[in-house]
Formats: C-alpha cells, structure tokens, sequence
C-alpha cells in the first residue's frame, strides 16, 4: 500500500511514544540492532532513508528529470540496491535501478509494450535481479525478469496469454525462481524452460489466486506465498494451498508489501491483516504472530531477520499523536521507532539490515 502523505491532515489525540507508558513493552538496547531502510519520494526526487535520514539518489547526465521514484529497496552486504523510475521532459518514464552511490541502469523490455510493472527484487553474489511484466495487447502480458539489466522473457514472445512475474528469488546454487501466473494458473518457472503450476484453492472458482512471495530452503523445497479475494495462501512445493489464518473477526488478510524468508525449514512471512484498522503480523510455518504496538497506524513492514533467537521486522507508519510519520523495527513483537520520516514523502518499500 502505497501512504500519500502530502494530503493527509491528522486529527489525533497527543500520546506520546515510546516516553509515555502504553501499557506494551518496547524493545531494550541490548542485543543486535538493524538499520531500517525505507524506498520512496521526497519533493518528487527518487530516495531512500535509513533510520530517517535522508539519501537522494543520482539522475543520469545529459537528461531534464522532472520527476524519480524508488520503489523497492535491498541491501546486502552493506550495498544499498533501489528499483525505481524516472521521467524526462516529453514525459517518457524510463524504468531503472541504482546500485550504490552510481548512476541508474536503464531497464529495457519489448519495444511493443504499453507499459511495465516492476514486482520484486533480490541480490545473489552481487547481482541483482528483478521480476516484472509487461502490457502488451488486450489479454496478452509478458512476463520477464532482468540480471544486472539483462532482459530474460519467461513466455514466448509469440504466446497470447496473460503471463505474470510477481516475485523473484534466487536459490542457494543460483537457480532463478519467479512467482507469478500463466493464463489462469498460478505458477512458478525455474530459470526460463520450466514452468511448475500451483493447485487453485477450493473457492478460487473465478481463477484468480495470484502468487506475490517465493522463496526456495536450503533442501531445495520451493514455497510461494499468493491470495485470491480476500484470503491468503502459501503452497509449499506442489501441494496443496494452505490458508494462512487471520483473526476470526478480521474483515481482510494482506500481504502488500509483504516479505518471506526462511531459516532452516522454517517459514517466515511478514504481512498484516485488517481488523477496523490494519495490524501488523507475521506467520511461522501457518501460525500467527501479533505485533503489539496498538499506537502505530497503518504500519507497512519489511523482511524479516532471525537473529540470536530474535525475530526482527522493520515497520514505516504513522504513530498515533505524533503528527508525522516514521520507522523502526519490532523485536520478538515490540516496537523500537528509530527516525522520523516527512509529512511530504511517499513510501513504497521497507528493508532491514543488521547494522
């Protein structure tokens, strides 16, 4: 979910936090502490804030940038990884991702297409690859992913079908894997030849279950993570999907911004359901986990990292009565705000990294 901030006005009673006592517990000093990286735009600059200080990132010479985004976010061994876009003064958006403090590389697609949806992310040995998908004709959608800026189709280019890239992960021995859809099928392909589909869940009678997670464990077990309606599913290889359980008076399940990781054989999947308002969460291998924080509205989190017996997950939010929005991190549930963000930025993407 997108948060616009620079049309928001706040009518919220002052509590303070976290110097006022809430009655949760928040999270001590002691232990490791990560850095929290939020993706977005600030006065229509492309950007990303670590624990609320602001990073601008560099415009290509020779072109009138009227306006820059960052979208998704990723760090990996202290490498600062963004996907974003930028616009020129013919309004030609070009699609793009910066590495470091260096220049946006420009991401091509097929010359037919309308425009592009940019999904996922990841970075394996220093390469980053990204999942998107294409318009290309009534019905008719390419799916794609790049490395390092090199263009890989997953569908034929003479296929008409809908074919959707959702989500991106790379596996242990290098092995690409892409979440997403092929006609009405939920699927995952494996590099470009191979395409595995994924059982529709029993009331996903209109076809439209739609996967958006994936991650691969160390034993080569692949796990996708998708929803259909109002409902949220994982499939773990080729089995059956298994609905991840939210609260009985819960009125929706999302995973928007979502993440999934594993350790070991255990799953880990960061998302949020809405009960009046939206609530933080993650599963472990189907169960939920609450996070407490009654105070921070509309939380969007990040991945999730597991740490000396720790579960650490990154939030952006706006926290009741404090009038603006910022980041911060939860520790085995319990919120740690660690930067303020601006009343004129947007957000789309959280990460965090072990400092």
């Amino acid at each position: 979910m997108k948060i616009n901030t620079g049309i928001l006005i706040l009518f919220l009673i002052a509590i303070c936090f976290p110097s006022c006592d809430t009655g949760e517990s928040i999270v001590d000093d002691a232990g490791p502490e990560p850095n929290v990286y939020v993706a977005g735009q600030h006065n229509l600059k492309a950007c990303y804030w670590i624990d609320g200080v602001k990073k601008d990132l560099l415009m290509p010479g020779g072109v009138t940038v009227t306006e820059s985004v960052a979208r998704h976010i990723f760090v990996s061994d202290d490498m600062v990884y963004v996907v974003g876009s930028y616009r020129d003064d013919d309004y030609k958006e070009y699609y793009c991702y910066w590495k470091g403090d260096f220049s946006p590389v420009t991401l091509e697609g097929p010359e037919e297409a309308y425009y592009y949806y940019i999904t996922g992310m990841t970075v394996h040995n220093g390469s980053i690859y990204i999942s998107g998908y294409c318009y290309i004709s009534s019905f008719s959608y390419r799916a794609f992913y790049w490395k390092d800026g090199a263009r890989v189709d997953l569908n034929h280019p003479d296929t008409e079908l809908e074919a959707r890239a959702n989500a991106i992960t790379v596996a242990a021995d290098g092995s690409v894997y892409v979440a997403g859809r092929y006609g009405d099928d939920p699927c995952y392909w494996k590099g470009t030849a191979a395409r595995t589909v994924l059982q529709h869940p029993v009331d996903d009678t209109g076809h439209f279950a739609m996967p958006s997670l994936i991650a691969v464990s160390d034993s080569g077990v692949v796990h996708v993570v998708g929803g259909s309606y109002l409902k949220m599913y994982r499939w773990k290889g080729t089995g059956e999907p298994i609905e991840l359980p939210s609260p009985d008076d819960a009125t929706s399940t999302s995973l928007y911004t979502a993440y999934i990781n594993i350790y070991g054989e255990k799953v880990y999947i960061a998302g949020s359901y809405t009960r009046n308002t939206e609530k933080a969460c993650y599963w472990v291998d189907g169960t939920r986990i609450d996070m407490s924080g009654s105070q921070l509205l509309y939380p969007e989190v990040s991945n999730i990292i597991l740490l000396e017996n720790s579960v650490y997950m990154g939030f952006h939010c706006m926290i009741l009565g404090s009038g603006g929005f910022n980041c911060g991190y939860w520790k085995d549930g319990n919120p740690k705000v660690t930067g303020s963000l601006p009343a004129s930025g947007n957000f789309y993407d959280i990460f965090i990294a072990i400092k």
